[in-house]
């Protein structure tokens, strides 16, 4: 009953199977809102209805705020009944998704001693081209939606109080998908509003992680030939790596980084193994050692990298097999010191750079035999030359003491 602006609910009555209710009671005179609180399945709840009753029988207002009169029924015995129809609309809905991810913005360029280091710059940013497909609660595909420049993506109208499934099909180039299965349930909207189940998601990009393998040649195995079998090579601690770009860096049509442009720099733990990580997001890379450690010739080869992508967008790490060998510099030996008859602690190389020291191990043999070696070419070398002296200083006396006979 609507009194001014007094309202108090008289009664509740729900339609049977055939859409209808009948209100039995003998409602009396004056001004009634009938209001669907609840409607069926899939379908939007319906405009409130106003109607009044006077002597001259029942009159709804309709979508025009002019009232009609409802339509009179009269029985066999007489009765009066009025009736009026209240329509109820399919509910509809729409999945919308906001997609974003972590994306390379540009490069922070990093001086060290062996040249500028570039290392990616990032920021949180809408993600463009992203597929998705919608299912519905019995796993039937409904369609795909690709999200725009701003990220976003709009189904159709699908019906409302129903379950759908999303899941991504398709990534963005270096970005990983995400596979998982979204459920989302659309609730029916009021008045014939198009409701919005809106959800939000993340990629993330690619993580590129390159490992390398260093071995060099082992002192326990020094000789004057380079050797051929790979057990006499051990791992190197303290090699150092720098990784390169085999491709220029864009964002976008701007230049991050040319070509063969230092993008990482590692150096090789007890095991012989560096890494890079944190790396520009490319197909190919080329890695070259930058500096050997004490006592080792660097290895002056480049090594090809390129970057192999599964079905989900995860990189493949690639890993040097073979390993990257140095050999033991090998120019003359200046001094050597014995500590005593075990060790050999300090050998000093002259090598084309410069001076270098290196340790050498427990029972070395070989430095041993080097220094008892150059210890009896020495003493050959200063007995030859006193007797070389000695022949021709007794020469010169005998040519003398001719002269003056």
């Amino acid at each position: 009953v609507v009194e001014g602006d007094k309202i108090v609910t008289i009664d509740e009555f729900s339609t049977n199977t055939d859409g209808f209710f009948i209100l039995n009671n003998n409602i009396p005179v004056g001004n009634y809102r009938l209001e669907e609180i609840s409607a069926p399945k899939s379908y939007s709840i319906g405009e409130n209805i106003y109607f009044k009753i006077n002597s001259s029988g029942v009159f709804y207002k309709s979508s025009d705020d002019k009232f009609l009169e409802a339509t009179l029924h009269v029985s066999d015995l007489g009765d009066k009944t009025y009736s009026f129809n209240v329509e109820n609309s399919i509910s509809y809905g729409q999945i919308v998704i906001d997609k974003r991810g972590e994306t390379i913005c540009g490069g922070k360029e990093t001086f060290t001693e062996y040249g500028s280091c570039y290392y990616p710059e990032y920021k949180d940013a809408p993600l463009e081209n992203v597929t998705y497909n919608i299912y519905d609660e019995n796993n039937i595909f409904i369609e795909s939606i690709i999200t725009d420049k701003n990220g976003r993506a709009k189904s159709s109208n699908l019906i409302t109080d129903s379950v759908y499934f999303i899941r991504e099909a398709k990534a963005p180039s270096n970005y990983i998908i995400n596979s998982e299965l979204q459920e989302v349930f659309l609730k029916a909207g009021d008045r014939d509003k198009v409701v919005n189940a809106t959800l939000s998601f993340n990629n993330l990009l690619c993580d590129v992680n390159i490992s390398i393998h260093k071995t060099g040649e082992n002192f326990d195995s020094l000789s004057t030939e380079i050797p051929i079998d790979n057990s006499v090579f051990s791992p190197l601690e303290g090699a150092v790596f720098g990784l390169y770009a085999g491709e220029t860096i864009y964002n976008n049509k701007d230049i991050i980084a040319e070509k063969n442009s230092l993008i990482g720099i590692c150096t090789t733990n007890e095991n012989g193994i560096g890494s890079f990580s944190n790396c520009f997001l490319l197909t190919n890379y080329y890695v070259k050692e930058l500096k050997a450690p004490d006592g080792y010739i660097i290895n002056t080869n480049t090594y090809p990298i390129d970057i192999i992508y599964n079905n989900s967008n995860q990189v493949i790490m690639p890993f040097l097999n073979e390993p990257i060998k140095n050999y033991l510099e090998t120019s003359k030996v200046l001094s050597a010191t014995i500590v005593n008859q075990d060790y050999l602690l300090t050998q000093e190389i002259n090598s084309k750079n410069d001076s270098k020291n290196f340790k050498l191990g427990k029972n070395n043999n070989y430095g041993i035999l080097i220094f008892i070696g150059l210890t009896i070419i020495i003493f050959v070398f200063f007995s030859g030359l006193i007797l070389f002296y000695k022949k021709i200083y007794s020469k010169k006396r005998h040519h003398y003491f001719n002269r003056h006979k």
